[in-house]
């Protein structure tokens, strides 16, 4: 009786597996019951890490992720189309575009959540992409914020655009392959 009283988590698991009409839950609470009644005391748990301890504070429901992930996604999209309205003003444009590439990554790293997003992101396939884009964002906003030039803020729309297409193009399979060999056909490199 008293080996039952101090089994382990791992002997809890097993006898679980072994006895599978009796849930494993039931067994957890079963036994800690049982050891309650006769006066042992539950196993301590460890205090949580400085990791699980912000995992646990920023850690949402599912309903709240998918709502927070849909509204940040329209806001995105609105602001990019936004965007659309002041092409003929391409400080303004390269604000609203950009505010808008910042949400859209915001929303899929709701949806994802961050350490995941930023895996995918820097995965070897995508990691050039996402590295180019990311300062080509920041690079946007500081040639038309900061600077103030107009030729420059071009540029680097353009080139957040192509990045940003070229980042969308590696979640497709052979996506980017079929551009390159496109390109290859049509332009004389």
């Amino acid at each position: 009786m008293l080996c039952v009283l101090l089994w382990s988590e791992c002997e809890r698991a097993h006898v679980a597996r072994i006895l599978p009409f009796f849930p494993a839950n039931h067994f957890y609470y079963f036994m800690e019951s049982l050891r309650n009644f006769v006066g042992f005391e539950a196993e301590p748990k460890p205090p949580p890490t400085f990791m699980e301890q912000v995992n646990e504070t920023f850690q949402l429901s599912y309903t709240t992720r998918i709502v927070v992930f849909a509204v940040t996604l329209l806001l995105g999209l609105c602001c990019c189309f936004i965007a659309a309205t002041f092409v003929y003003m391409p400080r303004t444009f390269a604000k609203w575009y950009t505010l808008g590439s910042i949400l859209l990554i915001a929303s899929s790293m709701f949806l994802m959540g961050p350490w995941k997003q930023m895996k995918t992101m820097f995965h070897r396939s995508r990691a050039l992409a996402s590295i180019i884009y990311i300062f080509s964002i920041i690079g946007t906003l500081y040639a038309a914020l900061h600077l103030q030039r107009l030729g420059l803020t071009i540029v680097m729309i353009v080139v957040q655009v192509l990045a940003m297409l070229w980042y969308g193009l590696s979640f497709i399979p052979f996506a980017q392959e079929i551009l390159k060999g496109s390109a290859k056909q049509i332009l004389p490199l």
